[in-house]
């Protein structure tokens, strides 16, 4: 499936088999092109490119291997979120083990009990939990375990890749099926004893190929505990397969400068990160003494918006400038989608903003004309990948004489024939209430 709008170039997402697939491939397209942006363990913000995470992944998953974690085996990840905690999950998974990610909000007895439970082999842990890990070694109830520290990792990179220059080709020979089990994740147990529910690489990749169909292709802010496993989809397999980057949150203390500082296009969280921006926003309001004002603010918008006089933009600059909404559209071969992503209290206000979007849009020729420029460029650059390119001509023999075999982006014939007049036209033609879905 191919589905191309103005964020992305291009987002081709086939029906991945594993997550091995998944890596190999998407560093493969990625490259030099940045991909992870975190604080190290220091708090010094990192950049990595696709092809020093894959070093990462590589060198950790053999230093692994050298410590006999290989063949399934299980691991468990015991810390907060951090970069550490991304590479540590790629190198056992990916070197054909299997993660299980825990809560680093559990409490140390709850972490221990599902160690157990799990029967794991080996525990990769942080600074944070240092403790815990001694209090394992000493429980003997715990199985007998490999422990990794995370504040020596620098040293497993380079032990890994002296033993890749040695020979060791393990990483690289790996045999990973669609039906191996990838990892083991517990449920939160708010309704008795928690579970552990067994996931192939089959399991998680094909819910990465549909979901990711739904994502806008920009960059984007992974908040959630990388636990989850919806950070799993919208953060770490997400930027393999739109070649995109991220930036790994350390917590959601810092969640309103960091939307500020890195302008995400998208953002993946559960009602409690909506609900912690809103608060925070009325807290700042009130700290800089702007309560009232705010107040004031959202009463002359109202009031104004029922005479068809927008000024939110004017009145509430200083918010959206330290935490923004988001309005954006893409189009498949069968469809435009508008979308808008915004406070839970600003959802009438989304929805009016749209309408007005779909229904009254301008068209201006001065701004096609720009548009027009831009999207050349996207043809050119589209042209320069065949991987991609092949999907369009696989589609012009299946749908040969359909509008359905034509590339979405159109071609620089088409193109010179778009003004204003003939979008209108379009739009009055395709766009009525009775060919849309709310």
């Amino acid at each position: 499936m191919s589905r191309k709008h103005k964020n992305a170039v291009k987002v081709n997402i086939p029906e991945y088999q594993t997550i091995r697939e998944i890596i190999f491939e998407g560093t493969a397209r990625g490259g030099d092109k940045k991909q992870f942006m975190f604080l190290d363990r220091n708090k010094q913000l990192q950049e990595l490119n696709f092809n020093q995470t894959f070093y990462r992944i590589r060198t950790l998953s053999t230093y692994f291997y050298s410590k006999g974690i290989m063949d399934g085996k299980k691991v468990a990840i015991i810390s907060e979120n951090s970069g550490d905690w991304a590479f540590a999950y790629y190198a056992i998974i990916v070197g054909g083990n299997v993660c299980v990610p825990m809560d680093a909000k559990l409490t140390y007895e709850d972490i221990e009990d599902q160690v157990i439970r799990c029967d794991c082999d080996a525990v990769v842990y942080s600074k944070k939990f240092e403790k815990l890990a001694e209090q394992m070694k000493a429980n003997s109830q715990v199985p007998q375990m490999e422990y990794f520290f995370m504040n020596e990792f620098d040293e497993y990179y380079a032990e890994g890749e002296k033993l890749i220059e040695a020979g060791n080709d393990y990483f690289d020979k790996v045999e990973v099926k669609p039906d191996d089990l990838a990892a083991i994740v517990f449920t939160s147990g708010t309704t008795g004893k928690s579970k552990g529910v067994m996931l192939t690489h089959k399991n998680v990749a094909s819910n990465c190929s549909a979901s990711l169909r739904v994502l806008t292709g920009r960059h984007a802010i992974a908040f959630l505990p990388l636990h989850h496993t919806l950070s799993w989809v919208s953060a770490l397999y997400a930027t393999y397969i739109v070649s995109e980057w991220g930036y790994l949150c350390d917590g959601i203390n810092h969640i309103q400068q960091d939307i500020k500082k890195f302008k995400p296009y998208n953002f993946t969280g559960v009602p409690l990160v909506a609900e912690t921006v809103y608060e925070r926003v009325w807290k700042t309001a009130r700290k800089m003494g702007k309560e009232e004002l705010l107040k004031k603010g959202l009463k002359i918008s109202n009031f104004l918006m029922k005479f068809g006089i927008d000024v939110r933009k004017k009145l509430f600059k200083e918010v959206l400038e330290n935490l923004g909404g988001e309005l954006n559209a893409f189009t498949s071969k069968e469809d435009t989608t508008v979308h808008a992503t915004v406070l839970r209290g600003d959802f009438t206000k989304a929805v009016e903003l749209l309408a007005d979007v779909v229904f009254h849009s301008t068209f201006p020729d001065k701004e096609l004309d720009k548009e027009r420029e831009v999207i050349l460029d996207e043809i050119n650059t589209y042209r320069d990948s065949p991987n991609d390119d092949i999907y369009d001509s696989f589609e012009d023999l299946i749908f040969a004489g359909s509008e359905l075999g034509h590339n979405i982006l159109g071609t620089p014939r088409s193109l010179k024939g778009i003004n204003s007049a003939a979008i209108h036209r379009f739009r009055a033609r395709t766009h009525t209430t009775d060919k849309m879905v709310f």
